[in-house]
């Protein structure tokens, strides 16, 4: 099957306007896609802002933690000194 053609004759003010809204549509495009850019972009930087503060607050706990185990097996050993004392 073969595609229809038309043959058109515009007149140079129909030519302006289909160019016109052919520009309009892609600065229209151009601005969309820019603007989800920015709002994925922004999206990435929250995420390894929230990713960070995780990290920080994992490595806090992890030395509360070495902390008091290091406490723990020093009062053991005064436990194991003081027991053998008695």
């Amino acid at each position: 099957m073969k595609g229809i053609s038309f043959n058109v004759t515009l007149s140079e003010e129909q030519i302006e306007e289909i160019a016109a809204r052919s520009a309009d549509k892609v600065l229209m495009t151009k601005n969309y896609i820019r603007n989800n850019e920015i709002w994925l972009q922004n999206e990435i930087d929250q995420l390894r802002s929230r990713i960070n503060q995780r990290d920080k607050l994992l490595v806090k706990k992890e030395l509360q933690l070495d902390r008091a185990l290091e406490k723990l097996e020093l009062y053991r050993k005064k436990i194991e000194e003081l027991e053998e004392v008695n």
